[in-house]
């Protein structure tokens, strides 16, 4: 069977609601051998369709003559269909930004006819009917990779705002990769491993080297699920997230003998100099080409995979070979969630993208004018516009408030780059005309105490500024209530300004984990003689109080990390229960029986203590652990009589008994027995060292208890933790922890 009846057949089995000649994308063009797709008015990288890598259409596209041009344009439908796609006329896109590298993912994008023949007829007018593009050069000789070297720094020099950051010498460097080259032909793709290395040293998180030619091989594997960070660890997820590859050990402590810890260091130099959480995230994510890392390893590709999973506490270990996969996993927007009202009247605005859609942020706004609180989640936000932290910002800000300045930065002076360079990040001059008095005013505040931790080395602009204000909008409201924001390493670039522009607001707590931390006003330039694409920062970024953001990221206020069930489509979400228990909402959104992430924290945080025989990490586990200052801070916030109740008024200081009886409980568990007041009921001392959690339930809410049952040897532990409450220092109890010790097998099988 020829080729173009293999793409005939195939359509007869397109499903029936789906037109075998129609396609999702409105503009196709090419970049050598790599297509550039428009969407909505937009040109991107295309990533994947429903899931399905693009490479890999492209691969099977090549095996169809005339090869990947035509068919990728024209047949978009069979080759989806050979990959065992089964969707419908409504696809979701992952593409990737051209403007600054950052992931997007548009869904329900229409497959249409039109789109395709659009795209089949600018094919003909761009190429001859008929004829084959000559396949791109793999190697170049010396002298040319030695002039796309020094393109290389001098445009770096030109546009590179990061350049003077770290300890790197440009000239150095380049001249130790001239030294290298061994006088013959130059491999593309090394030299363009060697250039991405040498500018993943300098820590901006935008800046990459790519290149038109494929990465990887054909047949090239990948690893059959998603690797995810967790409270306790790396789990492993299956690509669809139905389920964790293993529910009963799900942490993923070893891949082909190496650590986690130490896949992460081996491919450090492949990534940013950036933050901890923006290389974990990304060499995670990097692993999935696991032929492909391999081979950059100079291992073999192939083989399957040897991985060591655990439980928790890592009392339960398996071994397992698992097969890899010829499909390339994605991850998608996550949660997979919406805007919505929560239980408690609380206000759900999820943000899963920076796209500019203002017009949905107001629709939702409207909906949570008479809510009792805000939760905004961006987490897994990989940036975009800053349409939606203005727009956000004009809600936030009363109109007696002060406006605020949420980002400072200067770009560097290069004839590329016009003076109004950083308009399109909303970034201004202190004098320009456009600022209000309230404007000029938080700028003039702002500038007079702004001292960068790095100052910009080379010719660099006057300062700019962005400025949160009230917007005038006809839909704006001041929302004076509290607001929870939910952040995860996936936020990054303008999800970064978006975090750290709104911490600066009173009413704003931010909660899960920091994020990647990058803000570049991305640039690029092509190599003549290889095509390679240099991406780089314009733009030198930092946060008000001088930190950069770039190599740090956005702390939280209350550090809440994922359980492994939370990545599944059916699972639990531990930070927004934490954001709800903030509004006094008990509420479960995990699967029934579910541990609480937070109550295995405090468990596990009494046990160590009393393993230790550390009497000030056993006090940390109560409200004793925190500061004066910050309990009363607390107590003002959260009036609750249990609260109250624990701090005497006229010694400005908590109370003697509860002081007295704490220390009293420490003592007499550090012995393996536990408090006095209840009856101890069995005989031998508790190991706390070794103790294991067996069974564990959290009364979610303000006041609500603890109960957990713990094993060492023939011992068991029922421990009640009484009146919890979710503070800024994470779950702490208000009152002191009661037990008792008896043998194991009495211990209750459930509470």
């Amino acid at each position: 069977m020829n080729a173009l009846a293999l793409v005939l057949s195939l359509a007869v089995f397109a499903p029936q609601d789906v037109d075998e000649k129609s396609s999702p994308f409105d503009g196709l063009r090419w970049v050598g051998d790599q297509p550039e797709v428009q969407v909505e008015g937009t040109w991107y990288e295309p990533v994947s369709i429903d899931g399905v890598a693009v490479q890999e259409l492209l691969k099977l596209a090549d095996t169809w003559s005339p090869g990947r041009v035509k068919r990728f344009a024209e047949d978009l439908v069979p080759l989806l269909q050979r990959l065992k796609w089964d969707g419908d006329a409504k696809v979701d896109l992952e593409l990737r930004s051209l403007e600054d590298g950052a992931m997007v993912r548009l869904e329900g994008v229409e497959m249409t006819r039109a789109k395709r023949t659009a795209l089949r007829s600018s094919r003909r007018v761009s190429e001859p009917s008929g004829a084959n593009r000559p396949s791109a050069p793999t190697h170049i000789s010396t002298r040319d990779a030695r002039a796309d070297m020094e393109a290389f720094g001098a445009g770096l020099k030109d546009q590179f705002a990061y350049l003077g950051l770290g300890e790197v010498d440009l000239d150095r460097e380049l001249a130790q990769i001239r030294e290298g080259l061994d006088g013959g032909r130059v491999d593309i793709l090394e030299l363009r491993l060697e250039l991405h290395r040498l500018l993943m040293r300098f820590g901006d998180g935008h800046a990459q080297v790519r290149s038109n030619l494929p990465l990887g091989q054909r047949g090239d594997k990948y690893l059959p699920f998603l690797l995810v960070e967790a409270e306790g660890g790396v789990v492993a997820v299956l690509p669809d997230r139905s389920a964790l590859v293993e529910p009963d050990a799900p942490f993923v402590r070893a891949i082909d003998g190496r650590t986690m810890s130490e896949w992460v260091d081996l491919l450090r130099p492949l990534i940013a100099n950036g933050s901890p959480q923006l290389v974990r995230r990304r060499a995670l994510g990097d692993m999935r080409e696991i032929d492909w890392v391999r081979r950059v390893l100079r291992e073999e590709p192939g083989g399957p995979l040897q991985v060591t999973f655990s439980s928790a506490d890592g009392s339960e270990t398996v071994e397992r070979e698992l097969e890899l996969s010829s499909r390339r996993p994605t991850y998608g927007d996550w949660p997979r969630s919406e805007s919505s009202i929560l239980e408690g009247n609380i206000g759900y605005l999820r943000i899963a993208r920076m796209d500019g859609d203002v017009d949905s942020l107001h629709a939702a706004m409207e909906e949570f004018v008479d809510t009792e609180g805000l939760i905004v989640d961006v987490r897994g936000n990989g940036g975009g516009t800053r349409e939606l932290l203005l727009a956000l910002g004009g809600y936030l800000i009363g109109p007696k408030e002060p406006a605020v300045v949420g980002n400072i930065a200067q770009y560097r002076l290069s004839e590329r780059f016009d003076l109004d360079h950083l308009e399109a990040r909303y970034m201004r001059r202190a004098d320009w005309s456009g600022w209000s008095d309230r404007q000029r005013e938080a700028i003039e505040a702002a500038a007079a105490h702004f001292k960068p931790e790095w100052q910009p080395v080379g010719e660099f602009s006057e300062w700019h500024f962005l400025v949160l204000d009230r917007t005038g909008h006809k839909a704006e409201y001041f929302y004076d209530l509290p607001v929870v924001v939910l952040s995860d390493s996936g936020c990054f670039s303008a999800t970064d300004i978006f975090l750290g522009a709104l911490e600066l607001l009173p009413r704003v707590t931010s909660l899960g984990t920091a994020s990647s931390g990058g803000s570049a006003r991305s640039q690029s330039f092509r190599l003549p003689k290889t095509g390679l694409e240099v991406r780089c920062a314009s733009m030198a970024s930092f946060r008000p109080d001088g930190r950069l953001y770039d190599g740090r990221g956005v702390e939280v206020d209350v550090e809440v990390a994922p359980a492994p069930g939370d990545f599944l489509r059916a699972g639990g979400d531990a930070q927004l229960e934490a954001a709800l228990a903030r509004f006094g909402v008990v509420v479960s959104l995990g699967e029934e029986g579910g541990d609480s992430n937070a109550g295995r924290a405090l468990v596990e945080a009494l046990a160590t203590s009393l393993a230790a025989d550390d009497y000030e990490a056993f006090k940390s586990v109560t409200c004793l652990g925190m500061k004066k200052a910050e309990f009363e801070e607390f107590m003002r916030e959260n009036p609750n009589r249990k609260v109250l109740g624990v701090w005497d008024s006229a010694e400005g200081d908590f109370r003697a008994a509860l002081k007295a009886d704490v220390r009293e409980v420490f003592e007499q568990a550090r012995k393996g027995e536990m408090d006095p007041r209840v009856r101890r009921g069995g005989e031998g001392v508790f190991d706390w060292s070794r103790a294991e959690v067996r069974l564990l339930d959290w009364e979610r809410g303000d006041g609500g208890d603890v109960k957990a049952t713990l094993v060492s040897g023939e011992l068991g532990a029922f421990i009640k933790i009484d009146d919890c409450f979710m503070t800024p220092q994470g779950l702490l109890a208000f009152d002191v922890p009661l037990g008792m010790i008896m043998p194991a097998d009495k211990l209750p099988e459930d509470f």
